[in-house]
């Protein structure tokens, strides 16, 4: 399934309330910890590049990774306007090859979440080959909380001047994943077209991740919460993980 087909060409008007500086400038923050010059990673389920060309506006090189090609599509137009050379990759974190090792690899906004409970360990162990030495992976999920029950089985809509969406979701019986199914609705002059996307999202727990990340040889795993701050409630939304080779 191609999740990002069409959805690419409207993905940035929907993710408008995503504060890209700020998950940009602490990725940067962490990553400057141990290296000041020369820093090489990449950006894996990079989708249109926000965060990867604001990695390389902070200094880093770094590349981009995607299974979608429309959106590297967008990505390159949109670091060509920027005047930012930056290369992008169809392939995706399980089998990407980095021709260099990397001083970071991140995969932000659910990237861990489109990948299945048993492709985890394959997409974590090739990341740590990617790695260079005290290389840092970055990834965030949603939590089981947020997908099972502020997402669950419940209805989102948007209504918009450009894009209308319908969002329904199912929970699958046995609760490790969430399906999506978005009708859109997009304006082009007096006529509105209609696409859909179904994605699927799996549902991963913290503590699971922790122990493959560490059994493929990662040596310190952290963990910060929503806003990437270090106080976890019952209903944190998102985690990021921040593991070091």
């Amino acid at each position: 399934m191609n999740v990002y087909q069409k959805f690419s060409k409207i993905y940035d008007k929907l993710m408008y309330d995503c504060d890209y500086d700020k998950w940009s400038q602490y990725l940067l923050f962490h990553i400057k910890k141990s290296k000041t010059d020369n820093i090489r990673g990449c950006d894996v389920a990079c989708g249109s590049g926000n965060i990867t060309t604001l990695l390389k506006k902070g200094g880093v090189d770094v590349f981009g990774v995607d299974i979608s090609e429309q959106m590297l599509q967008v990505a390159a137009e949109k670091s060509r306007q920027m005047a930012l050379k930056i290369n992008y990759i169809l392939a995706d974190g399980i089998d990407f090859s980095s021709t260099h090792k990397l001083d970071f690899v991140t995969m932000c906004l659910d990237g861990v979440n489109y990948i299945k409970g048993e492709d985890v360990e394959k997409l974590f162990q090739n990341i740590y080959n990617n790695l260079g030495e005290k290389g840092v992976f970055f990834f965030d999920i949603s939590t089981t909380y947020k997908l099972l029950d502020f997402i669950g089985e419940n209805i989102f809509y948007d209504d918009s001047d450009e894009v209308t969406y319908l969002w329904t979701n199912s929970v699958a019986e046995d609760e490790s994943y969430v399906d999506y199914e978005i009708a859109f609705f997009v304006k082009d002059q007096a006529v509105y077209h209609r696409f859909d996307e179904k994605h699927r999202l799996y549902v991963h727990k913290r503590e699971n991740l922790t122990e493959i990340l560490k059994k493929v040889g990662f040596k310190t795993v952290e963990v910060r919460f929503d806003d990437f701050h270090e106080n976890e409630n019952e209903e944190s939304m998102r985690l990021h993980f921040i593991a070091e080779k």
